[in-house]
């Protein structure tokens, strides 16, 4: 496997200069937290870099030329040598407490010391590339005499240069930067415009940040970088043209890691995982120890076990035959709608780079692809043990390179038709063509393709997905580096980076502004009161009008005194079910679905009362009658349908008298013919009135065409 991982050498001065303060804050406090930010980010990307921080300017000495008796190393302290970051490194950066020493003339020392470590580092270690990250401030004197040797150090050992600091150089400035000098003098120095550190970054071909550049580059956490590794199959096209292919995921969903693995601060600590099964006794409760020898997996289906082994298993699963991809057939990339694709992932599929002739065979078969604008649907197998799926093959050809592209694609079980009523279905909610405008414009303005405008004036898209990061991975970061370094505190709020994902683009919000005012004009909101139909009966009779005739909004459903008096009704009751149906639907107070499983929950409650189920006939039979006028009236049969497949089992098992009275007086399913969006045909709903016993009940109403249709009525009560 190559070698990816880094050595990078961190610079930071704590000394006499960056004490001072800017408009951002103390620029030492800047630079730790631009280093707080990196090592964050090697940390929750599982980075196997390896990093050394050194400061310098410190009051203290500690490094290994200093150690051999170098009095020019003096002041340096290496807090870390090199190691993958970890929490104790971050601690120790946010413990960092300036000093009041001069580090001017340390620069030129911690560049020698840092290219010592990189090329000193350990031989059995393999490292990919080695880089100097130096923070400190550039525009003070900066001594020179050893400029000459540290660039050709830099160059020969292919060290890479950052610096980072107050300000920062343009390439253009970088690349006008004066040629080096030899230096005789060890005295001499360079004036305080940063002239030295242009030629040495032109002469390295380093790079420079200033803060406000480098937070927020740093400032979101990363996720763990993976190799791309391929998957090796074969592309099948008919009966004889096999080819070799390579795929690899282009674009997958991000998860954080699982937490059945906790990681502990030592990283030599050890975790041991026990799992124990006890049965325990029926008389006395004492635990029986079993082994997983003795252990079987089993179903439950009602109070009886299904023992279900691994060899029942492994009989019962489908066969999915070898992995790779066969070409089903093709149809036109028109035909395959946006809304089709499913799955966690894309990939791109090449020919296998090991094969000489893949590539060659599945070119003509991309561009052929391309000019008829087909799409080749093909069964995807990843593995011999994984089950089969349905994707398509689209092409993709760019200058420097051309592959299929493998979406996933849905089954027919997969799919789900939803039939929703019209929007204008009542006259009341009719938009008018103003109204409609001004949604219109509303959509236009608030347009991510066109949200940002760069500094030439192009229009530009916002929240690219290759650029914007997900806020709750960025959230959970935040709050697990938080309760590292803080255990005890509370965790803090959301940090104005992860906000600004969250929360429109404010461009955006400016450039809608005019159409969300027109909106609030044709869309006026009103305070809706709802009017009070029925008095308690304190309120009524310490009135001293109580003498006087009390008229209710609602006299044609409750009248008589007894009513006036009562509370307010908010919910179906055993006593009145029907009057309280009408009256909830009627006063608002409940949605027509609400008020209708209310209804259905009063039948229940009768059934239960088995020995006195004869009384509520008439009830039932009241209910059941209302339910389905209402449904006719409110075009809704999908609730009450359901409703009576269900009971219609449960009477013909328990009061099939009862039954025979919904015979009677016809109560029975809701037609396509009566209600617009119903399923049930008449001949149907005629078939369900006919049954008069437990056997004729499947028949009745589940002939091998409604199997479908029942389905979806259940999927539609779920929905309820």
């Amino acid at each position: 496997m190559a070698v990816t991982k880094e050595a990078i050498v961190i610079i930071l001065d704590v000394g006499l200069p960056m004490h001072e303060i800017t408009e951002n804050g103390s620029i030492l406090e800047n630079a730790k937290s631009c280093v707080n930010m990196i090592l964050q980010r090697k940390i929750f990307s599982e980075s196997k870099d390896e990093i050394a921080l050194v400061l310098f300017g410190t009051s203290e000495t500690s490094n290994v030329l200093a150690d051999q008796g170098d009095p020019e190393f003096g002041n340096i302290y290496v807090v870390q040598d090199f190691k993958t970051a970890n929490w104790e490194l971050l601690e120790k950066v946010n413990e960092i407490q300036g000093c009041d020493a001069s580090s001017d003339y340390m620069k030129e020392s911690v560049l020698v010391l840092a290219i010592h470590m990189l090329q000193n580092t350990d031989k059995s270690k393999k490292f990919f590339s080695r880089r100097i990250l130096f923070l400190s401030r550039f525009d003070i004197p900066f001594y020179t005499n050893k400029i000459q040797k540290i660039c050709e150090d830099l160059k020969t050992s292919k060290i890479d240069l950052n610096i980072i600091g107050p300000v920062s150089y343009s390439e253009e400035e970088i690349s006008n930067g004066a040629c080096l000098q030899a230096y005789s003098n060890t005295t001499d120095v360079t004036d305080v415009s940063g002239s030295t550190i242009r030629s040495i970054l032109k002469e390295v071909n380093g790079e420079s940040y200033s803060f406000e550049e480098a937070i927020p580059a740093l400032i979101y956490y990363q996720k763990k970088k993976v190799q791309a590794l391929p998957w090796n199959a074969n592309l099948d096209i008919g009966t004889n043209l096999t080819i070799p292919i390579s795929a690899y995921i282009k674009v997958n969903e991000s998860k954080p890691k699982s937490w059945k693995n906790a990681y502990a601060r030592k990283l030599n600590a050890k975790l041991e995982r026990n799992t124990t099964y006890l049965m325990n006794d029926d008389e006395v409760y004492n635990p029986i120890i079993l082994t997983s020898e003795n252990i079987i997996p089993a179903f439950k289906y009602g109070t009886t076990l299904v023992p279900f082994t691994e060899e029942d298993k492994m009989n019962m699963d489908y066969q999915s035959g070898e992995k790779g991809m066969k070409v089903l057939g093709f149809t036109k990339a028109e035909n395959v709608h946006r809304y089709h694709y499913i799955g966690d992932k894309s990939m791109y599929v090449f020919g296998q780079k090991n094969r000489e002739l893949a590539g060659v065979i599945l070119a003509p078969f991309i561009h052929a692809l391309h000019e008829t604008k087909m799409v080749a649907i093909v069964r995807y197998v990843y593995s011999a043990r994984s089950a089969p799926k349905i994707g398509f093959l689209s092409p993709k050809i760019k200058p420097n390179y051309e592959c299929l592209v493998f979406i996933a694609l849905p089954f027919m079980e997969d799919l789900r038709h939803y039939v929703f009523a019209p929007l204008d279905s009542d006259p009341k909610n009719i938009p008018t063509e103003s109204q409609l405008s001004a949604v219109d414009n509303l959509i236009t303005s608030m347009d991510l393709s066109t949200a940002t405008v760069d500094d030439e004036g192009n229009l530009g898209e916002a929240l690219k997905p290759k650029y914007t990061v997900n806020p709750f991975l960025q959230r959970l970061y935040q709050c697990l580096q938080f309760r590292s370094m803080h255990p005890e505190k509370p965790l803090p709020g959301i940090s104005p980076h992860i906000e600004a994902i969250i929360n429109p683009p404010s461009k955006l919000v400016k450039m809608a502004e005019p159409s969300l005012n027109r909106i609030k004009e044709l869309f006026p909101l009103k305070q809706y009161a709802q009017k009070r139909s029925r008095e308690v009966g304190a309120e009524m009779f310490a009135s001293e009008t109580s003498s006087k005739k009390i008229k209710l909004e609602n006299d044609d459903i409750y009248p008589g005194i007894g009513n006036a008096v009562g509370d307010k009704i908010v919910s179906v009751g055993s006593v009145n079910p029907v009057q309280d149906f009408q009256y909830l639907l009627k006063s608002k107070t409940l949605e027509f679905a609400e008020a209708s499983k209310q209804m259905i929950d009063v039948v229940y409650k009768f059934l239960k009362t088995d020995s006195n189920l004869k009384h509520y006939h008439t009830k039932i039979l009241s209910i059941c009658k209302e339910l389905r006028d209402t449904s006719l009236k409110r075009n809704d049969a999908a609730q009450y349908n359901v409703f009576m497949k269900n009971l219609k089992k449960e009477l013909l098992s328990r009061d099939p008298e009862l039954w025979n009275k919904f015979k009677n007086d016809k109560i029975g399913l809701l037609t396509k013919e009566e209600v617009k969006f119903s399923i049930v045909s008449p001949a149907e709903a005629e078939s369900f009135l006919s049954a008069d016993s437990l056997n004729d009940v499947k028949p009745a109403y589940k002939s091998p065409d409604m199997y479908e249709e029942e389905e979806d009525d259940y999927d539609l009560l779920d929905q309820l």
